[in-house]
């Protein structure tokens, strides 16, 4: 297993064209600032032309897959138009990254996976989640809105689901989760890597150049409503509800 710089993300390589990304932040629940989301960006770009990987795992370490955009980071973001569009221009192109990565993506779930942590299983290809692993979109308490995820699951799980979790940061469980379409397969939080694992071998056995013409095929019109998603998350950052809401969370009584 090899570092990245600042540690935000480890890399494994394994026998038979599987590597394993694993998000790094496990003393903020993976959260996503903008180091990250950075990294993720490069490092999806660098396991994209690796010709000796031909099929990846994204998990997370410590106790979640992700809790999403680290609000921490937030409050600069309300500050102006610009910063704001420029950090979620970032953001979104990290999820992107998943999308347009060459070689299909899995994701493994466990913990929670909110906000931005369901935006990035969203993107992935496949998702495979433990039996205690939770799914929200918790944007909307805090006067955002996960525009990449909307954009992305209302092709995944339909317009009813995608509302009705965008609009009400209602969590749902793995066993939800499976039946709407957000996950493939549910099993024994001990059996979630392997279980991805084996996907990814099942997968990477096969020819590249086929792998690649299938997931470009079934992504050509991924990028469709990404640059409208931009700004009308960007813009949700310059409203007085979400200042309060994000300055309530970081300063609570």
């Amino acid at each position: 297993m090899l570092d990245c710089p600042e540690e935000r993300f480890l890399i494994e390589k394994h026998a038979g064209r599987v590597a394993h990304l694993v998000m790094n932040r496990p003393e903020k629940l993976n959260a996503m600032d903008r180091l990250f989301v950075d990294q993720l960006t490069e490092w999806m770009g660098r396991l994209s032309s690796d010709t000796d990987v031909n099929c990846i795992v994204l998990r997370g370490s410590g106790r979640a897959f992700s809790a999403g955009g680290d609000i921490a980071t937030f409050p600069p973001l309300t500050e102006s138009k610009e910063r704001a569009e420029e950090h979620v221009g970032a953001v979104f192109a990290a999820f992107h990254s998943i999308q347009e990565c060459a070689v299909p993506v899995i994701a493994a779930v466990h913990g929670i996976a909110h906000g931005g942590g369901l935006e990035i299983t969203m993107a992935c290809d496949m998702a495979i989640a433990s039996v205690g692993a939770r799914f929200a979109f918790r944007e909307v308490d805090h006067g955002l809105i996960p525009g990449f995820g909307i954009t992305r699951a209302a092709v995944k799980i339909g317009l009813p689901w995608t509302m009705r979790l965008a609009s009400s940061a209602e969590e749902i469980d793995a066993a939800i989760a499976q039946e709407i379409g957000i996950v493939m397969n549910v099993v024994e939080e001990d059996d979630l890597i392997s279980s991805a694992h084996d996907l990814a071998l099942s997968i990477a056995c096969h020819s590249r150049h086929a792998l690649e013409a299938v997931k470009h095929h079934l992504n050509r019109d991924s990028a469709t409503g990404i640059d409208k998603a931009v700004i009308a998350t960007a813009g949700t950052f310059e409203d007085e509800s979400s200042h309060r809401a994000i300055s309530e969370f970081l300063t609570p009584e």
